[in-house]
C-alpha cells in the first residue's frame, strides 16, 4: 500500500497543474471517491475519469487510496472532536468551575454571592473613607465633644479627652477611618483592617449607652451594624473577591 501511495504522490507532483482544489474537504472526498460531494464543495468542474487516468491510478490503487482516506477522515474527525472538547472545557473552566462549582445554577449562585460581597465591601469602604477624610481635611475637628458627652464609662472617656491624650485620639479617629476605607475599597489587608474597624465601631458605640444609644434605636444602632459587617468581611476574606488580597494570594 505504501508503494501505491508513492505512485499516487509522484503522479500528483508530476500532474499537479491539472487540478486545483481550494478546499481540503474536496481533496479528502476526492481521495475517497465521493465525486458528487466534491462537486458540491468545489467551485471547479471536474472530469473525474480524466483526473484519475491523468494520475495513472487504476481501480485497485484507487480502492487502496479510498480506504486510507476514509481512515484519515475518521482519525481527523476524532482529533478535531477531542480538540474541540478540550478547548471548550478550557474556556468554560473559569466560568463554570469555581472551586467545586459544576452546574450553571451553582455558578450563578456563587457569582451572586461574589458580586454582593464585592459591592458590600466597596460601599462600606467608601462610607468609612469619606467619614475619615472629611475629618482629616477639617483642622477644627476634634473628638473632645463626643468623648465628654459619654453616658456610659464616662470616667474612662473623660480621661481620653484629656489634653495629653486627645491629639492621639483625634489622629486615630481621622486616619483610622480613612485607612480602613482605603483598605476595603482596594481589598487590601481586609483580614486585619476589618477586625480593627469593628473594634473602633464598638469604641464609638459604648459611650452612647448600651440600652438606648440614640432616640431611634434600642441596643442595636448603626455602629453595631457596621461592626458586624466588618467582622463578616474579615471572616469571608472579602479582599480576595476582586481585590488586592486575591492578587497577592496568587
Amino acid at each position: 500500500m505504501d508503494h501505491d501511495a508513492d505512485i499516487f504522490w509522484a503522479s500528483a507532483d508530476r500532474e499537479g497543474d491539472l487540478l486545483i482544489l481550494t478546499d481540503i474537504s474536496c481533496l479528502v472526498c476526492a481521495l475517497s471517491g465521493e465525486e458528487e460531494e466534491v462537486e458540491l464543495l468545489s467551485h471547479h468542474e471536474v472530469d473525474w475519469r480524466s483526473m484519475w487516468s491523468a494520475f495513472g491510478i487504476d481501480r485497485r490503487q484507487r480502492s487502496h487510496i479510498a480506504v486510507a482516506s476514509k481512515k484519515f477522515k475518521s482519525l481527523s474527525r476524532r482529533f478535531f472532536e477531542t480538540c474541540h472538547a478540550k478547548i471548550i472545557s478550557h474556556l468554560l473552566r473559569p466560568v463554570y468551575k469555581i472551586g467545586s462549582v459544576r452546574t450553571r445554577q451553582e455558578y450563578h449562585l456563587v457569582m451572586t454571592q461574589k458580586v454582593t460581597l464585592f459591592l458590600l465591601r466597596i460601599s462600606l469602604g467608601w462610607y468609612m473613607f469619606y467619614a475619615g477624610i472629611t475629618k482629616v481635611l477639617d483642622p477644627s475637628w476634634s473628638a473632645e465633644g463626643y468623648l465628654k458627652g459619654a453616658t456610659f464609662l464616662s470616667g474612662f472617656y473623660m480621661w481620653l479627652a484629656s489634653p495629653g491624650i486627645l491629639p492621639f485620639i483625634n489622629f486615630v479617629n481621622e486616619w483610622g477611618l480613612t485607612l480602613l476605607g482605603v483598605s476595603l475599597i482596594l481589598g487590601a489587608c481586609v483580614k486585619y483592617s476589618a477586625p480593627l474597624g469593628a473594634f473602633l465601631m464598638l469604641l464609638y458605640y459604648i459611650p452612647l449607652g448600651i440600652i438606648y444609644p440614640d432616640a431611634h434605636s434600642m441596643i442595636v444602632d448603626d455602629h453595631i451594624i457596621y461592626a458586624l459587617l466588618l467582622v463578616y468581611l474579615g471572616l469571608a476574606h472579602a479582599g480576595r473577591t476582586w481585590g488586592l488580597d486575591g492578587k497577592m494570594k496568587r
